[in-house]
């Protein structure tokens, strides 16, 4: 008799899932990756709109309060950006491993997001504190104060779901695996 394996083809991913049989028990591998791809999706979005928003804020506030020529705020973004940029990839890499963790926590979404807000809070304060010896002055704490309602923000405007919530419907498929036969899908 041939072992049979369930092949699902999964329409929205390029991958297609194996649920091997042997023996009567099923190993399953559904979901990881998209999973992980989505957790990624999400970590990128908070950080990079966190970067591109708040420095746009800032220079906003620079141009418009402090009497700055349009240039010298253009200037002053691309600075403020980079400088925000590289001063926050190891927190954007916390946040990253922080969110995998947090995704396979069994509570709400808005118990998960509160505690995303609050390692958001501390890595934001961290990346201020190394980047600036006068971290606890009124600009430095006033400029850290649009880093953190801006990743607040993102935090939760953005939706993470966990690989189940995303996997479209599938279709389930016999494949002989000891001749290598796929049936046709109608």
């Amino acid at each position: 008799m041939a072992k049979e394996a369930t092949l699902i083809t999964n329409s929205t991913y390029t991958s297609e899932v194996l649920y091997a049989v042997q023996g009567g028990h099923s190993t399953t591998y559904r979901g990881a990756r998209s999973m992980k791809l989505n957790i990624l999706a999400y970590s990128l979005k908070v950080w990079l709109t966190s970067v591109f928003l708040a420095s746009l804020l800032v220079t906003a506030e620079e141009v418009i309060f402090d009497n700055h020529t349009l240039m010298d705020g253009l200037s002053f973004y691309f600075i403020i950006f980079i400088v925000s940029f590289f001063f926050s990839i190891p927190s954007f890499i916390l946040l990253w491993v922080t969110t995998y963790y947090v995704q396979k926590l069994n509570i709400s979404t808005v118990g998960k997001k509160g505690i995303l807000s609050l390692v958001s809070l501390l890595l934001t304060t961290i990346a201020f504190y190394l980047a600036s010896e006068a971290f606890s002055t009124y600009e430095m704490l006033a400029l850290a104060g649009v880093y953190y309602l801006v990743i607040l923000a993102g935090t939760w405007f953005y939706s993470f779901e966990s690989a189940e919530k995303t996997q479209p419907q599938t279709e389930e498929r016999s494949v002989d695996y000891l001749s290598g036969s796929y049936p046709q899908s109608s």
